[in-house]
């Protein structure tokens, strides 16, 4: 829920989340941490620097066995949600995204190479609708780290190096193709040979 008073210096528009028995156990976890030192929640480890502490506030939020939309508009006034109905291959890349930059954090490193940035504002530029599609995937969170880019570029470059289901197996499933289907009209930019892919 989305709440948006407007104080006589501006605006500000506040996100609610309504955690659940285990985001409160996570939450809990975290709290009775010392400040700086390691912490365990929700079964993720987290070694307390702020970096650490960043991402388990992003869990917290975007995880949805941690928390969820609490819908007191809707109980209370009947009023319809609105959902963003996501691809579930864009959900498959948002999660292989989320553990490649877990793989990154914990090797210290940012994972950038050169030419990172130039490839990913490419890629951001002719394909506004997945990463549109993506930020909504990720909790409303848009890439904005070196680490983040850096960890998008790596899960795209092993998605297109991944060998093209059967058609015998896309019959089994019709979501088989993964994110690399090349039928579809906004996957298809994550093809290596397509002329739109990422160089």
């Amino acid at each position: 829920m989305n709440t948006a008073p407007a104080p006589t210096a501006g605006s500000v528009e506040v996100e609610i989340r309504q955690l659940t028995d285990q985001g409160c156990e996570a939450l809990e976890s975290y709290e009775q941490s010392w400040a700086g030192e390691p912490f365990d929640a929700a079964g993720r480890h987290y070694d307390g620097g702020k970096e650490s502490v960043d991402r388990f506030w992003n869990d917290l939020k975007t995880d949805r066995g941690l928390a969820v939309e609490p819908r007191y508009v809707e109980l209370a006034f009947g009023c319809p949600p609105i959902e963003w109905d996501i691809d579930a291959r864009v959900r498959d890349f948002a999660e292989r995204m989320g553990d490649e930059y877990t793989s990154l954090y914990e090797q210290d490193t940012t994972g950038i190479k050169g030419g990172d940035f130039e490839r990913f504002g490419a890629f951001a530029d002719n394909h506004l609708d997945f990463i549109r599609a993506l930020t909504k995937a990720r909790g409303m969170d848009p890439i904005s780290s070196d680490r983040e880019i850096a960890a998008f570029l790596n899960t795209f470059d092993k998605l297109a190096a991944m060998p093209e289901p059967s058609p015998a197996s896309q019959e089994k499933d019709e979501l088989s193709a993964g994110v690399c289907d090349p039928t579809d009209p906004t996957m298809g930019c994550l093809q290596p040979d397509s002329p739109a892919a990422i160089r």
